[in-house]
């Protein structure tokens, strides 16, 4: 969807339309998209679709300006996603480094428990402001 890497495979398929792509990229993420191609799927080993019963595939079409909003939501919500997962796992290695600094015994225990109160302190401050 732009400036992200992708993964090309044997069975590519392109279409041509007027709706918006970013549209048909987050439908084809939708348990709707899944469930009309589980009914196509010939599998083997490897799961396929023919590109006729892929054209079978009904995406619900609203106005052009109506695509172009919810897309506007989605990338949003999915740049909200990417923030709070990069602060989710900046907050577990915050952890896994205090764990690990106060269960070790020894000469550095006593500036990191202080460390960590203090940051407790700080984030118990934050919250409330």
């Amino acid at each position: 969807m732009g400036s992200e890497d992708i993964v090309i495979h044997d069975a590519l398929y392109a279409y041509k339309s007027n709706i918006d792509s970013k549209y048909v990229v987050y439908f084809s993420q939708t348990a709707n998209f899944h469930e009309q191609i589980r009914r196509s799927i010939s599998s083997s080993k490897i799961s396929s679709i023919s590109t006729e019963n892929l054209g079978k595939v009904r995406i619900p079409v609203p106005p052009l300006e109506i695509q172009r909003e919810i897309v506007r939501v989605l990338d949003t919500f999915t740049k909200l996603e990417a923030e709070l997962e990069a602060e989710l796992e900046a907050r577990r290695r915050q952890y896994q480094y205090y764990r690990d600094a106060l269960l070790t015994f020894g000469e550095h225990t006593d500036s990191a428990s202080k460390q960590a109160s203090k940051q407790a302190s700080k984030h118990k401050v934050d919250n409330l402001g």
